[in-house]
């Protein structure tokens, strides 16, 4: 006969269904769903480890005498009953531990069985409590490797953020020192602090290329005011009114070089200085405030 179970109904008949104590449609019925539901297993192995005990839980007290007459007796009749359709019916709907009692309760002084499968069903009972408060501390457990897991991601995002500024910054060091390096040294301009710079050991350096570009390096110069601003300039002589080269923004987080381009033929610089300007520069053609690096 085909019938469904529920799950319920296969979690309680497990402790029979290790005791052979069901009918084999019952057994076949439990059979399939284990196939299909294989997290049913450890608690099918407690019910076994269960049962294995109860031949250690019965008392050595000997069979009476005409137990096993009693015995056939009883199979029987079950058979006779059994093979009336409306009871086998009922049965098939029986509850295991009736089956289990009906069955040894015709067996004087083995009653003890009939015991030690309520105490299975107990057991598995106490087990599936156990296991589900396992089952909480096991998700608790995953839910903080989980939050651990995106602290570490978050932390190795950071790492490698950080690797490209540096890779960055690298790279651009290693451009401004080839730069350095493939420059003629007569077209490097040493420029030293004059009377009107704010740090007496304030200096700078101009690079000049071979395309008229070139890369200024700043050495012991503050950041100034929102107000106010550095500005390179360059001449051909001492005598020439000097030409913008631009503004230099320095601020305190950034690198004190910077690559600029000239207004003149590189073959024509000869004059080097540092001003400071209002915001924006200077108003007229030359210099308007102090100059505070100039070459000698």
């Amino acid at each position: 006969m085909d019938f469904e179970l529920s799950r319920e109904q296969i979690i309680d008949m497990l402790p029979a269904y290790a005791l052979g104590a069901l009918e084999p449609e019952e057994m076949l019925a439990v059979d399939k769903y284990l196939e299909q539901h294989r997290d049913l297993l450890p608690q099918l192995h407690l019910a076994e480890e269960a049962a294995a005990q109860l031949a250690y839980a019965a008392p050595t007290t000997p069979l009476p005498a005409d137990a096993k007459s009693r015995l056939m007796s009883r199979v029987e009749a079950d058979l006779r009953v059994v093979s009336s359709p409306a009871v086998a019916a009922e049965t098939v709907n029986a509850g295991w531990l009736d089956k289990i009692v009906a069955w040894f309760s015709p067996l004087n002084g083995w009653t003890a069985v009939a015991g030690a499968a309520v105490a299975i069903l107990l057991l598995v009972l106490a087990t599936s409590g156990q296991t589900r408060s396992r089952l909480d501390q096991l998700t608790a457990e995953v839910t903080t490797l989980r939050t651990q897991v995106d602290e570490l991601q978050t932390t190795n995002n950071q790492l490698q953020q950080t690797n490209q500024v540096l890779e960055q910054q690298l790279q651009t060091d290693q451009a401004r020192l080839t730069f350095i390096a493939n420059t003629n040294p007569q077209r490097t301009f040493q420029v030293p602090a004059t009377g009107n710079s704010p740090t007496e050991n304030a200096n700078g350096v101009l690079y000049v290329g071979n395309n008229d570009d070139a890369l200024l390096l700043l050495q012991g110069l503050e950041p100034l005011p929102e107000d106010q601003t550095y500005q390179l300039w360059v001449a051909p002589d001492g005598n020439t009114t000097p030409t913008s080269v631009g503004l230099i923004d320095l601020q305190p987080d950034n690198a004190d070089w910077f690559l600029v381009s000239l207004p003149l033929s590189s073959q024509d610089v000869q004059v080097v200085g540092l001003s400071i300007e209002p915001e924006g520069g200077s108003p007229g053609p030359g210099p308007s405030g102090p100059v505070v690096l100039h070459t000698p």
